[in-house]
């Protein structure tokens, strides 16, 4: 049994649209620039928590200076890291934020 159920008139959601990196190749040399966008996909305004950047499950980058994001709106948040060793390193963000879908 399959039950369709009613979208709700009203739905706020923040999402992490976009990562980008200031360079196609990132040495130990220099830093390299995190972009990181923020998205509301949902259509009520909402003000997000802090954004957090974690490197290779160890260092954490925090940023709360996003403001309110209002429906169709994106907004950037640049982190700078520089990484210490070679080789394959993971990036995760989490947005911290009360909306309505996790």
């Amino acid at each position: 049994m399959i039950r369709k159920m009613p979208l709700p008139d009203y739905v706020r959601n923040l999402a992490v649209s976009d990562v980008t990196l200031s360079r196609k190749i990132v040495g130990i040399d220099r830093p390299v620039e995190v972009a990181v966008t923020v998205e509301n996909t949902g259509n009520e305004a909402v003000t997000p928590g802090s954004l957090i950047l974690k490197v290779d499950g160890g260092r954490d980058y925090t940023d709360k200076s996003l403001g309110q994001l209002q429906p169709g709106e994106k907004q950037t948040v640049k982190f700078y890291h520089q990484f210490a060793e070679r080789g394959a390193h993971s990036m995760t963000t989490t947005l911290e934020v009360a909306d309505d879908i996790l």
